[in-house]
């Protein structure tokens, strides 16, 4: 099943991001999306995966509805980490790419798309710019210093401050790897005492198609005697014999 939402031609990316180096260009945004229904994506990592017809239905027969209903009585803001739109091998990236497209013509009081990778982890279409989805639609971007932070990503998007705003919620779309079930633990560890906050699951098993490409790798660590990778991609593997991740 194809996207319903995907666009025609690239939109090339205009605005510069924000390299946060103490954490407070994050923090004030943060304060600024309190008051909004606040989605932070989390799920199938590279590793993993979603099959691209599984990620699709999920979309456009869940999650993109389920937006829609929430956009009618409330401001929404979508945060995530940074990871790339990739078209052709869908994970937590894609899902954001597709609902990047699925909103393009909201504006910005209606919807935010927020960013906050790592700098080992960015990979902008013109440096210094925005990251944006595959058809070049862009996130607001804050960079921050591999290293710098504790908890790295987890003291951005789902910061002690976030997590307890009223409207913060995490959406895991997929099969999760380590770093999900990690963020997951963050999350919950994070929450005041005698509050409850929503996590919601969209459950989908491991994009088998990776399955080759990985075992190629796996092979080629062994041919070379690469220890570190042959153990890689060993605790790869065993993260995948379990269809639908740690949860």
């Amino acid at each position: 099943m194809e996207s319903e939402f995907e666009c025609e031609s690239p939109q090339r990316i205009r605005h510069e991001a924000v390299i946060d180096v103490d954490g407070s260009a994050w923090d004030k945004q943060a304060e600024a999306i309190m008051e909004r229904r606040t989605i932070a994506l989390r799920g199938a990592g590279s590793n993993n995966g979603i099959e691209k017809s599984t990620a699709d239905k999920l979309l456009n027969g869940v999650i993109i509805p389920l937006i829609k209903s929430k956009l009618e009585r409330e401001s929404i803001a979508l945060v995530f980490d940074g990871d790339s739109d990739r078209l052709d091998k869908p994970d937590i990236g894609y899902i954001m790419g597709r609902l990047r497209d699925a909103f393009s013509n909201l504006s910005r009081e209606q919807v935010v798309f927020l960013a906050a990778p790592k700098k080992s982890l960015y990979y902008p279409d013109i440096p210094g710019g925005n990251l944006g989805n595959a058809y070049g639609l862009e996130y607001e971007t804050y960079v921050f210093d591999d290293g710098k932070f504790p908890g790295e990503h987890n003291r951005f998007t789902q910061s002690e401050m976030l997590v307890n705003a009223i409207g913060y919620e995490q959406w895991y779309v997929g099969a999760l790897g380590p770093i999900s079930f990690e963020q997951l633990a963050d999350y919950n560890s994070k929450v005041k005492p005698g509050k409850k906050q929503k996590v919601l699951f969209f459950r989908a098993p491991v994009n088998p198609e990776l399955e080759q490409g990985i075992q190629a790798k796996f092979s080629k660590a062994k041919s070379d005697g690469d220890s570190s990778k042959i153990s890689k991609f060993q605790e790869i593997l065993l993260q995948r014999e379990n269809k639908y991740g740690f949860c």
